[in-house]
């Protein structure tokens, strides 16, 4: 584990949310003002959401592709000074209302966007050095871009990504000649996307060499799944579980637990591991080469599902009646591993092991020598030595007081944490029922745990009305919570220095 020795403290936040005048936080002058307050406060690390462009109920777990960039966090005013756009190109700066309006978000960039991707193409033409650098970034991205491009645009076209209900049947059962003929037809548009993610690879890296530059780490996000309606599966329908046809056979969720009764049915494809183990594990190979692009460190969501994985028949509306289905991630890991010379000193990933979690699974983890996390508002159904409790934590933990599938710390200790719960809260921290949340954060700081991370909710004392996720419901408040506010540095800087989290170049 590559941080083992650390103690730091990281803030997690999404891109989405981050302030900005563009109706959605971006790659623009509002990031590289959010690493600054990340500094100034002693903040050593930055974790987002799965930086991919989201599909259905705007999850980022749930996204058109694995391996590109959401285009919508790219910024228009750096096209602007870039030269793609002109400043009467701009939007008017939209008032934040503290939710992202993912439509309206929508119709506002992608026409700029397209139009920009247009100028670039053009003034590549006459410029060899533009030319020669996108040509490398194509090259770079082989295995997924020319793909995700041509789903993108046949979605478009058939105004769904639906690509197995409502695709011409020769392109859903990826005949060759009518994929041809689309590429053909859709050449232009393809190449747009193409450019998209060159914008957004650009975008992306430069704002990560200068959190880097500012002492910050980036920490990534990998999902588990692939979506169905997504340009992997639509490509590689062999890695997964589906009929000849093209029909999905089987779906990936996780059981019931304590965030929901009936389970949650993600609706994902299952993989075939036989045909991943076949071809030397090349899609993940590929995919977290690609993910590590853009961070330092990378959250393995859902870890337990590389051991085994909860697996429900396609035909099932609830995750109830499923089975557990051995995953192939030992071997999977060592291959990633091998093919991109990571070591145990310079291992990138962080597991996250919450849920069903078995010996195999923590074998599994240990095995790979990866972090665990660990999340302070589960702590308190058990004893003295609940895993979740600060002392219990030690050096191979990465420590939250909520994540963003919990609550609001003070939503959850306002709204959901019973009576018995705040008396627990209060005797293990001494703190009163007014103090025990801020005594929560000082008990998380003074932990073993080399890394500890906040939300950004959480930093603003913000109720539940700010909590980014409710797993297993479908709503327009979930993924869309922007900041319009602050956090006090200076309180979080002291708070931090007391338990020695603030690296000593401060």
């Amino acid at each position: 584990m590559a941080f083992k020795d650390q103690r730091a403290v990281g803030l997690l936040a999404h891109i989405s949310s981050i302030p900005s005048d563009s109706g959605i936080g971006d790659f623009g002058k509002g990031a590289f003002s959010f690493i600054d307050a990340l500094k100034r406060t002693g903040f050593s690390f930055w974790q987002m959401l799965p930086l991919c462009p989201i599909g259905y109920g705007a999850s980022p777990y749930s996204s058109l592709s694995a391996f590109a960039g959401n285009e919508l966090f790219i910024s228009i005013d750096s096209l602007i000074e870039n030269g793609y756009l002109e400043k009467a190109d701009a939007p008017s700066p939209s008032q934040n209302t503290g939710k992202v309006e993912w439509d309206g978000v929508k119709s506002l960039k992608m026409p700029r966007l397209k139009k920009a991707a247009k100028n670039f193409l053009e003034l590549s033409e006459k410029n060899n050095a533009l030319k020669s650098e996108f040509e490398l970034f194509q090259s770079e991205s082989i295995y997924w871009l020319s793909d995700y491009a041509l789903f993108r645009s046949l979605g478009e076209k058939y105004g769904t990504y639906s690509w197995n209900d409502s695709w011409m049947e020769d392109i859903a059962l990826r005949k060759k000649d009518a994929l041809d003929k689309a590429k053909r037809e859709l050449s232009p548009e393809i190449m747009t996307w193409e450019v998209l993610q060159f914008f957004f690879y650009k975008q992306f890296l430069h704002l990560k060499k200068y959190a880097n530059s500012q002492g910050i780490k980036i920490i990534g996000d990998l999902p588990y799944c692939s979506t169905k309606d997504s340009g992997e599966v639509f490509s590689h329908p062999e890695l997964f579980c589906f009929d000849k046809n093209m029909r999905q056979t089987k779906s990936v969720g996780v059981p019931p637990d304590a965030f929901s009764e009936t389970g949650q049915l993600w609706g994902n494809p299952q993989y075939r591991w036989p045909e991943h183990k076949r071809d030397g594990y090349k899609f993940w190979i590929n995919r977290i080469k690609s993910n590590l692009k853009f961070c330092d460190y990378l959250r393995l969501d859902h870890f337990r599902g590389f051991e085994s994985s909860w697996t429900v028949p396609s035909t099932e509306s609830t995750a109830i009646n499923g089975e557990w289905v051995k995953s192939d991630g030992k071997e999977l890991f060592l291959s990633v591993y091998k093919a991109l010379n990571i070591n145990k000193d310079s291992n990138p990933f962080i597991a996250e092991d919450l849920g069903v979690i078995t010996d195999e699974v923590t074998a599994l983890r240990k095995g790979l020598d990866l972090p665990s996390i660990r999340v302070m508002q589960f702590a308190w159904g058990g004893d003295n030595r609940d895993i979740n409790l600060p002392h219990m934590w030690g050096d191979d933990v990465v420590g939250y007081l909520g994540t963003h599938d919990n609550n609001t710390l003070i939503g959850w200790w306002q709204d959901e944490a019973s009576d018995f719960i705040k008396d627990k809260v209060c005797s293990y921290t001494y703190g009163s029922r007014e103090s025990a949340p801020w005594f929560m954060m000082r008990d998380m700081l003074s932990s073993s745990a080399p890394l500890v991370m906040f939300t950004l909710q959480d930093l603003m004392f913000l109720p539940s009305n700010a909590r980014f996720n409710i797993p297993g419901v479908v709503s327009d408040n979930n993924w869309s919570w922007r900041a319009t506010g602050h956090w006090d540095e200076g309180k979080f800087k002291d708070l931090f220095n007391k338990f020695a989290r603030i690296p000593k170049y401060f």
